[in-house]
């Protein structure tokens, strides 16, 4: 049912949704907790990540350092999935508060960390922090705020005139994992 809604959202209005969800629930008997809100962004899930579609959830937290603060290597990983997006013919996109199972999570602990009050000024941190990795091509990539504030989407097209490189080494993406380029690739 859940998957059913997170489908229509933004197709139909909030109203007719929810009057779709009471309706559900009246006919299948379903006990929901009092507190349960579907419209709250955490739990929906997005789909999986592919060739144009990478997750990370923070900026600060890299998920392999057991949730302790490491912006530095966090932002390096984010930079090589926007890189291989940029050497890619197609772009993609990188969401920025979504789990690798393509969960919303939320930036919420991003911006307690960081001390940031707004939406405005967190983004703008996130572009703060990118842009250096990206003098020639940073460009290429269109930030914005969606699922209810909760989530940075960052668009990325190719980059045209060349390859582009993080941290000196050229990515590309194969699949769902982001790869160095070997320099025959890089030759083409």
């Amino acid at each position: 049912m859940e998957q059913s809604y997170n489908n229509m959202l933004g197709i139909e209005s909030d109203k007719i949704i929810k009057f779709i969800h009471s309706e559900i629930e009246t006919v299948l008997a379903i006990e929901t907790e009092p507190d349960a809100d579907l419209d709250d962004t955490q739990g929906i899930i997005l789909g999986n990540e592919s060739s144009v579609c990478e997750y990370k959830t923070s900026i600060v937290f890299p998920p392999e350092n057991q949730m302790q603060p490491a912006p530095h290597i966090q932002v390096n990983n984010i930079c090589k999935g926007l890189c291989a997006f940029m050497n890619s013919s197609t772009g993609g996109r990188l969401y920025l508060g979504v789990n690798d199972g393509g969960v919303i999570q939320g930036i919420s602990n991003d911006m307690k960390y960081l001390n940031q009050r707004s939406i405005d000024s967190y983004t703008r941190y996130v572009q703060e922090q990118i842009k250096p990795y990206f003098p020639d091509s940073y460009t290429c990539l269109d930030f914005k705020a969606e699922y209810d504030n909760q989530v940075i989407v960052i668009d990325v097209k190719p980059y045209l005139y060349g390859v582009v490189y993080c941290d000196e080494v050229a990515y590309y993406r194969w699949g769902a994992t982001n790869r160095q380029m070997s320099p025959k690739q890089i030759d083409v």
